[in-house]
């Protein structure tokens, strides 16, 4: 049985309120109906621009799923930062490492 993904979930949640929203939202996102109903049931992955697209399009047609657009978003970019191996430094020391040398010089 195939593992449940964020687009298969945004996608069902989608086609849960209407079948008609979903696929306004997955032709916006330049999906075909055959590639969106794989990712909805876990047998197809879509690559990480159909990913990004598939948010925005949601982000624009179906603003109550913003939220789960979002995640998706994030996710992709995440991957894709991760595959390119363009990493982002958000700390180069741990915070508790400076908290406990900030102690360390009040005495």
């Amino acid at each position: 049985m195939p593992q449940a993904t964020t687009v298969g979930r945004l996608l069902h949640e989608l086609h849960s309120e209407s079948p008609a929203v979903r696929d306004l939202v997955v032709r916006a996102a330049g999906l075909s109906a055959e590639r969106a109903d794989g990712a909805m049931s876990g047998d197809v992955k879509l690559s990480l621009s159909e990913q990004l697209r598939l948010s925005e399009a949601t982000l624009l047609l179906a603003p109550d799923y913003a939220r789960d657009a979002l995640r998706l978003r994030g996710q992709a970019l995440a991957a894709r930062s991760y595959e390119s191996g363009e990493f982002v430094e958000s700390h180069r020391d741990a915070p508790i490492e400076r908290w406990e040398r900030s102690a360390n010089l009040r005495r």
